[in-house]
């Protein structure tokens, strides 16, 4: 798979001012949306990323465990939770650099940029875990059982670029061993893009901007999600969800 998407393949863009608009965010809280319009590059939002995971591993905030498969629970994969600031969290979800708006341009876009983020995270993680990190083991439904440590070799193993995923985090893991509802953070004005079409804006309280990256199940053959990638890109590329 290539490491860089090229538009001009498709004839595509990044969303811009005219498809991708904050209207809405701005009748409401206009502050919010001059930060969206004048959001970053992609690579800086990804530096912003790396800032954040880093100080939440060295602060010993960020949540890590190992998730059992539902088909094979001998089977794992890597659970990672970190904190970002408000901003970064709204520019991730809701700029026209952030992560929808790859999807939005191509499924593809959005899977490489994902691909990249994700092998970004996985030489952070190899340079800072030396090696291992506590952690909660995790059933399939992601109730703890307890406490484990993720080795860093499973670690960067399970973070397989094009398997590995990144989504705002519902259930927080808990370093006292109980899981946490997050509120989803859905319900406030939403984005206006092409034709009339509206993405849900994903917005949170600062204590709970939390990203979740779930690495790929490790098994007999290799890496893999129970859910086909593409199959989410899509999804990504027509809703705006997961």
């Amino acid at each position: 798979m290539p490491t860089e998407y090229d538009f001009a393949q498709y004839s595509l863009s990044m969303p811009d001012a005219s498809n991708w608009r904050f209207e809405r965010i701005a009748s409401e809280d206009a502050e919010r949306a001059s930060c969206l319009e004048t959001a970053g590059s992609p690579s800086a939002l990804v530096a912003a990323l790396l800032g954040a995971l880093a100080e939440g591993v060295e602060s010993n905030t960020a949540r890590f465990g190992s998730e059992d498969a539902e088909a094979s629970p001998v089977d794992c994969r890597a659970i990672i939770q970190f904190q970002v600031a408000t901003q970064v969290f709204d520019w991730f979800f809701n700029g026209r650099t952030g992560y929808r708006a790859h999807f939005r341009a191509h499924p593809y876009c959005g899977l490489i940029f994902e691909s990249q983020l994700i092998e970004a995270v996985r030489v952070q993680l190899g340079n800072i875990v030396t090696f291992s990190v506590p952690a909660r083991r995790l059933n399939s439904d992601f109730q703890d059982y307890g406490a484990t440590v993720l080795t860093k070799s499973f670690m960067l193993s399970s973070l397989a670029p094009h398997f590995a995923k990144v989504w705002f985090c519902a259930k927080l893991i808990g370093l006292d061993g109980v899981v946490r509802g997050l509120p989803l953070g859905i319900t406030g004005p939403k984005l206006l893009l092409h034709g009339g079409e509206e993405w849900v804006a994903p917005f949170r309280d600062p204590s709970d901007t939390w990203l979740e990256i779930k690495g790929a199940f490790l098994g007999k053959e290799g890496p893999y999600q129970p859910k086909n990638p593409t199959h989410r890109a899509d999804r990504l590329h027509k809703t705006g969800t997961a």
